[in-house]
């Protein structure tokens, strides 16, 4: 099914889906307030309007035009496994986790805020896919990651989760548990996809950018990455 209108789409609490083969769209955008899911669920929103999330965004589907934006704001989380054609900014006290669970999220440009936050989960460390081994923004031939209200001591906050090779639930390590994780090895994922580095602004070196972010573990008590204890935030 459809939904057109010339006004703003509201969702002030419930949940709203736009399945398959449906379409929402707006001239003046949508406005997801706290308690209420936007859940476009294998359909599309089109238009240009802007997308303000102060609950819930689940982008499963095709989200927007080339102009349109979503602006989470704080308390509120974007997520899902589809394509936003426009921008996306992330407000102090918003909330990125791309996918369900361990899958992508394309978009046009990513703009982070000091005190905003990042979700990753992987489940395979020694993978060679992201997208399927570990969580990815993709940001496509041409979109910019924007990271220059962040300082070493403005930072945005990255939360890294553990989850089971099966994809089924958190874990890591060994045992029933398992994901390839060695607290004594190293890795490297990208979790954030850019065409160059022409597209991050500013252009920085991995010294000076990885200071940009507090992270944060997943786990209890001294973590899988002994880092910092609990991740605050459930979908």
């Amino acid at each position: 099914s459809g939904a057109a209108t010339t006004g703003t789409i509201t969702v002030n609490g419930g949940s709203v889906f736009v399945n398959a083969g449906g379409s929402a769209a707006s001239d003046l955008g949508i406005d997801v307030n706290s308690g209420g899911t936007f859940n476009v669920n294998g359909g599309s929103v089109t238009g240009n309007g802007t997308i303000t999330v102060g609950g819930s965004f689940i982008a499963n589907g095709t989200v927007g035009g080339g102009s349109a934006s979503v602006i989470v704001e704080n308390g509120g989380m974007l997520s899902g496994s589809g394509d936003i054609a426009g921008d996306v900014v992330l407000q102090t006290g918003g909330i990125l986790s791309p996918g369900n669970s361990v899958e992508s999220l394309s978009m046009g440009n990513l703009t982070l805020s000091q005190g905003s936050n990042l979700v990753f989960e992987f489940r395979n460390a020694v993978g060679a896919t992201p997208g399927t081994d570990w969580d990815l923004i993709d940001l496509g031939a041409s979109g910019v990651l924007d990271v220059s209200a962040l300082s070493a001591v403005n930072r945005a906050t990255l939360n890294i989760d553990s989850w089971k090779a099966d994809n089924t639930a958190h874990g890591g390590g060994v045992g029933p548990d398992w994901n390839n994780f060695d607290p004594l090895s190293s890795y490297e994922w990208l979790f954030i996809k850019v065409a160059n580095l022409s597209n991050l602004v500013p252009n920085t070196s991995d010294d000076s950018f990885e200071r940009l972010f507090n992270i944060v573990d997943d786990a209890s008590n001294t973590g899988v990455f002994d880092i910092a204890d609990g991740i605050p935030y459930t979908r």
